[in-house]
């Protein structure tokens, strides 16, 4: 039976049962699914509505076949050296407090902080480093008609700088969170390369890159801080996997990208 990797949207329907579980396959919730739902602090937590959260996070408990409780990188980190030792954050009492008052209780709150700081540090900067950069992008990459060109079919070489990205992410990642470091120029095989990176997370890649060469070309068009989160979401989906998401804007990014293989639509 093939597995979905749900949107956090997903799970907001499911709750209010505006959409009903699919038959014939396992629903998968994510790590991030349960950091967008309820893992904030109160004063956060207190401008969205309890009941949705609440609603949410119990068709995670009633839904979901596995619950992925790697963060993305750690997730990421897993799939390319899968013997590198992380020890990830139990989420499933967690996933029970906000089911019951959609918060996490207090300790688990402080306990885990760090983690969910670091991450949301990472969404807003994100966000305002790639709208403030933009206007610069756009003056280096599309001088003229020509150089426009070149850009839209510099395909290969944008896929190159995505998979590196993502690395440096891991890279930088690891050594804020775990005080661990990895040199993926020294893995043994093709571990380390773009060409394994790319088809190891061709969903990630692929739709990102398009996003982001969209992006780049639509002068108009602004990044939004889900947007990291929904992106980083797209990690979990591994080649045998789809993706299941409300948002237009998703199914339309994946269309582009010619990716369609991976989504999944009722």
């Amino acid at each position: 039976m093939r597995e979905i990797i749900c949107d956090t949207n997903i799970w907001y329907g499911l709750g209010n049962q505006s959409i009903l579980k699919p038959q014939g396959f396992k629903l998968i919730a994510t790590w991030i699914n349960i950091i967008e739902i309820g893992f904030s602090h109160p004063e956060i937590k207190a401008r969205l509505v309890p009941d949705e959260c609440i609603s949410a996070s119990k068709a995670i408990l009633d839904y979901a076949e596995r619950l992925i409780i790697f963060d993305p990188f750690a997730y990421a980190t897993n799939k390319i050296v899968p013997d590198f030792i992380l020890h990830p954050i139990p989420l499933e009492s967690i996933l029970i407090d906000i089911s019951q008052s959609g918060l996490p209780n207090a300790k688990a709150y402080h306990d885990h902080k760090a983690c969910y700081d670091y991450f949301m540090t990472m969404k807003n900067h994100f966000a305002q480093a790639i709208n403030s950069e933009k206007s610069k992008i756009r003056k280096s990459e599309l001088q003229n008609n020509l150089s426009k060109e070149e850009f839209k079919n510099s395909d290969s070489s944008q896929i190159v700088e995505h998979s590196n990205g993502l690395l440096s992410d891991i890279k930088r990642y690891l050594k804020m969170e775990h005080n661990k470091q990895i040199d993926f120029s020294k893995l043994k095989g093709i571990n380390g390369t773009h060409e394994y990176i790319k088809e190891i997370f061709e969903c990630y890649i692929i739709t990102k890159q398009i996003f982001m060469k969209k992006f780049i070309l639509d002068k108009c068009m602004k990044c939004q801080s889900n947007d990291f989160y929904d992106l980083l979401n797209l990690l979990y989906v591994d080649n045998d996997k789809l993706f299941w998401t409300k948002e237009a804007r998703w199914k339309a990014a994946f269309k582009e990208a010619k990716m369609s293989k991976y989504l999944y639509e009722q």
